[in-house]
């Protein structure tokens, strides 16, 4: 017994992350997708015959659109060329090398968002462990904390974009520390190629960039002839492969990144120009005219209340510290203002956002570093300090326990006490990702050969691809259907004819999708 002991007490930190990569191997498969990760996967389908053309000296341009084979579309008039797609381009080649069949592809490439966050994780662990609180124990907290964020945690596998961004802005930004703590040329060129893959997935992704750049300037301000240099060189690199991983810049790679930032700033969709409902206490707003609290709202009803009240306790420490000039930590610093330049500017000019706050996850982590910093000055009273440990005890067990009575639907959280109104007043199951557990639960409780599906809200067309099932048929009139699934959480959809089978429910309170099966 003492031997195993031992060798937890020696070993803590590789145990503590094999069981995170351990529970994301068996659970990434249960996760649903929906319609924009189809999009993406097309996009990046468009970007690998684009280099493969290119190489091959094919100069194929008949501009062909998504459901049609994109062999030979063109990246220069492709309505969607604006999309980065550099982490999806390997993937394409695995899918391709091993002649995958469309479910396996989306299930590998759920697998490998999983393994970028799980990098990351552990990226921020060194990050805070080396440049923040020196401690091994607050740093795996850190960690602890960002996986027990349900909402962060669930939209990690099938989100390819934000939730992409989210993990490549945490490896970004120790790349951008190592490089501010030792400027060798290895720093810089990790540094740059990360900055330039976290803009390529969105361009929001040069903020990091930005403020690297910022405090790299002000750190060499007395060697001027230094400083010009190596920042020149900074930038150039960055730029040039940025382009390099840009198929859709190689046309025109001086304006091409202009391009991109005015596309999406005032996005929307290239084909169908749509701008769409979404809710927010009660009232419809368009997503391209949302009211300047729509971002700090969401953060406020989607992270755990603990981390909010710690998360205010530790910035208002860093804050006071700037104004004392007193125990100013500069990486610190660097992650409040991440933090608050992103909340001012969105909130001043609210550019188009969907259904909550997914575009600026990468922002998340700045919560979590101050909220172990507001717990870390709490646990300094001897008096209160089991007490606390105690509430983050308790905490951590209610929301582990939350996480795996509503799994997979860790994307649906609301925070408590906000869940009472939320859930009522906010959109939900916006992307009907839960299409695809819908319809496992059909081919799991029918013994009909036949199965002809009616999806109520025909948005998401890419259940499918994770359905790997010849009986099923999904079919485009309820008159044609012996189920329906109705992802209205008001269940308010003409179901005469049908009788409910089965309602899901998030928090065994909440409907997050109705089953109906045709009257016999």
């Amino acid at each position: 017994m003492k031997k195993i002991l031992s060798f937890i007490k020696n070993n803590y930190v590789i145990i503590f992350f094999l069981i995170i990569y351990l529970i994301g191997l068996f659970t990434f498969k249960n996760y649903g997708t929906y319609d924009d990760e189809r999009m993406q996967y097309n996009h990046s389908i468009v970007s690998y015959y684009t280099i493969k053309n290119t190489f091959l000296g094919k100069d194929n341009c008949d501009n062909l659109f998504v459901d049609k084979t994109l062999e030979d579309t063109c990246i220069n008039t492709y309505p969607y060329k604006y999309y980065g797609v550099s982490f999806q381009l390997p993937l394409v080649l695995i899918e391709k090398v091993f002649h995958l069949n469309i479910s396996d592809t989306f299930y590998m490439r759920h697998f490998f968002m999983f393994l970028l966050y799980f990098i990351s994780l552990i990226c921020l662990f060194k990050i805070t462990n080396k440049y923040i609180f020196h401690d091994k124990r607050y740093s795996l907290l850190a960690v602890l904390f960002m996986i027990l964020s349900p909402r962060i945690y669930g939209d990690i596998f099938y989100n390819i974009k934000d939730g992409v961004l989210l993990s490549l802005s945490i490896i970004n930004i120790y790349a951008a520390f190592k490089y501010l703590e030792n400027e060798k040329i290895g720093n810089l060129i990790l540094l740059c190629f990360m900055s330039a893959f976290t803009i390529n997935t969105r361009i929001i992704g040069a903020l990091i960039f930005f403020i690297t750049f910022i405090y790299h300037f002000i750190k060499n301000r007395k060697d001027i002839k230094y400083n010009l240099l190596s920042s020149l060189l900074m930038i150039i690199i960055t730029y040039i492969l940025y382009i390099l991983i840009t198929p859709s810049s190689w046309s025109n790679p001086f304006t091409f990144p202009f391009e991109v930032l005015s596309s999406f700033y005032n996005y929307s969709d290239p084909l169908s120009h749509i701008n769409f409902i979404v809710y927010h206490f009660g009232k419809i707003y368009l997503s391209n005219n949302l009211p300047w609290s729509y971002l700090p709202i969401w953060i406020i009803i989607t992270t755990p209340a603990l981390y909010l009240l710690l998360f205010i306790i530790g910035f208002t420490k860093n804050i006071i510290c700037l104004i004392k000039r007193k125990n100013i930590n500069k990486y610190i610093v660097y992650y409040d203002l991440l933090f608050v330049f992103v909340l001012i500017f969105i909130m001043i000019t609210r550019p188009v956002m969907y259904y909550g706050w997914r575009f600026f996850y990468f922002i998340y982590p700045a919560i979590i570093i101050d909220a172990i910093i507001g717990l870390k000055l709490l646990l300094q009273s001897k008096k209160t300090k089991i007490i606390f440990y105690l509430i983050i005890t308790i905490n951590s067990i209610n929301i582990i326990m939350w996480m795996i009575l509503n799994h997979p639907y860790e994307y649906e959280y609301y925070s408590y006490p906000s869940d009472h109104f939320a859930y009522k007043d906010f959109s939900y199951n916006f992307y009907q990702v839960s299409n695809k557990n819908a319809v496992d639960y059909i081919i799991n409780h029918s013994d009909d050969k036949d199965i002809r599906i009616f999806l109520v809200n025909y948005t998401n067309k890419s259940y499918n691809y994770l359905i790997n099932n010849d009986n099923i048929t999904f079919v485009r009139k309820k008159s044609d259907a012996n189920y329906i699934v109705n992802i209205n959480y008001k269940g308010n959809y003409d179901v005469n004819e049908y009788t409910l089978l089965y309602t899901e429910y998030i928090d065994n309170k909440y409907p997050l999708y109705f089953i109906y099966k045709r009257n016999e």
